[in-house]
Parts: C-alpha cells; sequence; structure tokens
C-alpha cells in the first residue's frame, strides 16, 4: 500500500476504528494490536511490525494477563473492511472448541477468525521460537474451516477482500 493502513479513510471512519466498531459489536474484551490507531487499547507485539503470529500471540497475551480473559480470540486484520459483525459473530458462535478459520475463494483467511485457547498457547511456543508465519500456527493446531457455504447467508461474497494497493481501496465499495 505504501503506507499505514489503520489510517486510511473508509466510510467516515478509519479503517483501524472500523474494525474496532466491527469487533466490539460482536466481543469482548477487545484490544488493537498496533501503535493505537483506534479507540480499542493497543497492545505492541515484540518487536513492532513482527507480523500477524506475533500479533496473534501479544493480542492473546494480553487478554489473558490484563484482561484475565481465557476463552477463545476472534481476531480481525483492519484491511477488511468489508467484514461485518454479522459474519464475526458467525466465526465467534462457530460451535467447535477448535479455532474456527472462515474459507474464501478456496483459500483459508486467518486474519479474522477465531482462535482456541490451545491455538494462543501454540502461538506463544512458535513466536519464541522465533516463527513469524501463521501457516505455521495452522500446521500445529487442529481447527474447523468454514466454508463460504457456512457463511454465504451473512455476508457478500467479497467480505474478506484485503486492501493491498491504492487500487483496492479506490475501487472498494461501502
Amino acid at each position: 500500500m505504501g503506507r499505514d493502513k489503520a489510517s486510511l479513510a473508509f466510510d467516515h471512519l478509519t479503517l483501524a476504528e472500523h474494525a474496532a466498531a466491527v469487533l466490539t459489536a460482536v466481543c469482548s474484551p477487545c484490544v488493537e494490536i498496533g501503535p493505537g490507531r483506534s479507540p480499542l487499547p493497543s497492545i505492541q507485539e515484540v518487536p513492532p511490525g513482527a507480523g500477524p503470529l506475533a500479533a496473534l500471540a501479544a493480542g492473546g497475551h494480553a487478554l489473558r494477563i490484563e484482561f484475565q480473559y481465557q476463552g477463545p480470540v476472534v481476531v480481525l486484520a483492519c484491511d477488511m473492511p468489508g467484514v461485518t459483525p454479522e459474519l464475526l459473530a458467525l466465526i465467534a458462535a462457530a460451535d467447535t472448541e477448535d479455532s474456527v478459520i472462515p474459507e474464501a475463494e478456496g483459500r483459508l483467511q486467518p486474519l479474522c477468525a477465531r482462535y482456541s485457547p490451545m491455538a494462543l498457547a501454540t502461538a506463544d511456543r512458535l513466536v519464541e521460537s522465533g516463527e513469524r508465519s501463521m501457516q505455521s500456527l495452522l500446521a500445529a493446531v487442529p481447527y474447523r474451516r468454514l466454508a463460504e457455504a457456512d457463511w454465504a447467508g451473512v455476508a457478500r461474497a467479497d467480505a474478506f477482500r484485503d486492501l493491498d494497493s491504492p487500487d483496492d481501496l479506490a475501487t472498494l465499495d461501502p
């Protein structure tokens, strides 16, 4: 993108504010992993910018320690503005103890997903060992794949479209 995605404008909010609104409509407590671009309490992964696996580990740790929260964690990347509270609620409420990873157009969407407490512990161990890939986490933990047919009734087909370029943002339909 060439600039901070979280501060980009979308539908009268920044992407960070939009993601925070979607998350708080479904989850509590909520934290932002990053420099504080939303109204949520912010936690910075170590080192800053270390990637989504480190961010997941930092968020899970903060929720356990600072908020005494021990349950599964829902993740939403701020560059997925098509994700609605209804879609996130469906992911959060899936009937399984395992993590829940939606699939769209044949690809898993690990940055809009629910992670079990076991997955969070595994993320901590992977990050401590130097791993940075979300794929390494998915390879190490059980998860339920949420197929398009499972979520199509509550969201648009492009709900998981992420913004990676200025063209993506220019063609986005709120």
